[in-house]
């Protein structure tokens, strides 16, 4: 999923969203990618407690408060 960085109007600036499944471990983790430097790796990784089954999906919004 893309999010926007707020207040860009260059559409590749923010970040994907995405869980990476390790089937050797059958673990996934959360990660964060800034949609600019892909090489740069991981801007943020979260380990999540149990497996997320595949073909689960997801959508972004932003709070327009």
């Amino acid at each position: 999923v893309f999010i926007a960085r707020p207040g860009s109007t260059d559409e590749d600036d923010g970040w994907l969203v995405t869980f990476v499944h390790d089937g050797s471990n059958d673990s996934t983790e959360f990660v964060v990618i800034d949609a600019r430097d892909f090489e740069r790796g991981y801007v943020a990784q979260v380990k999540l407690p149990a497996r997320v089954p595949f073909g689960f999906h997801g959508n972004w919004a932003p709070d327009r408060n």
